[in-house]
């Protein structure tokens, strides 16, 4: 029966192209915690709590303002809302004097390759080499339900690829080419 889980869930993330996935991306998936910090890797919903899901509602407003609050304390660029406990499409990015808030975000097109040196708040201490887009045209909307779309290259394409992956539950580490050891890190300054 794995097996079979298995094969349909891969099958699944590979398509986006069936009504079910339509819905998804207009899907709260379990219900976390409004307290909660970061969530390390291992912690929180199990990988098939998306079964469970339920539409769309409630205090996006406020959990976006907290998701601001825990960025800014952990000096990140970007946070998910399932790196905080709540399994809902949206994520929040912070560069330079640019705060910007997805809510169901879709990324319609990504250009060219870029290297990145990548590490994730839910991961810390840990980096390593992550081919992203060059390039990324997202669609989302904002906390009142507008849609916008954007075009971002270099590190805010980053960003969109590194939060829009935590919310189909992909971490940077199963993209990585390879783990960076700390000295590699000291280096690199």
């Amino acid at each position: 029966m794995a097996d079979r889980w298995e094969e349909l869930e891969k099958r699944c993330q590979d398509c986006r192209e069936c009504s079910l996935c339509e819905t998804r991306t207009n899907v709260v998936f379990g219900d976390g915690s409004r307290t909660a910090e970061i969530m390390f890797v291992g912690e929180g919903p199990g990988a098939h709590e998306d079964e469970q899901g339920v539409p769309f509602v409630g205090k996006a407003g406020q959990l976006l303002d907290d998701m601001h609050e825990t960025l800014d304390k952990a000096q990140g660029v970007g946070l998910a809302a399932p790196q905080v406990g709540f399994l809902r499409r949206l994520f929040i990015m912070s560069i330079g004097d640019d705060y910007t808030e997805c809510i169901n975000p879709k990324i319609l097109e990504e250009k060219g390759t870029q290297e990145c040196v990548e590490g994730c708040l839910s991961s810390p201490g840990e980096y390593g080499l992550v081919n992203r887009p060059q390039t990324v045209k997202l669609q989302a909307q904002d906390r009142y339900g507008k849609y916008f779309i954007i075009t971002a290259s270099d590190l805010k394409a980053e960003c969109i690829s590194h939060e829009n992956d935590h919310l189909d539950g992909v971490l940077f580490k199963s993209k990585a080419t390879r783990m960076l050891r700390p000295e590699e890190l000291e280096q690199g300054d």
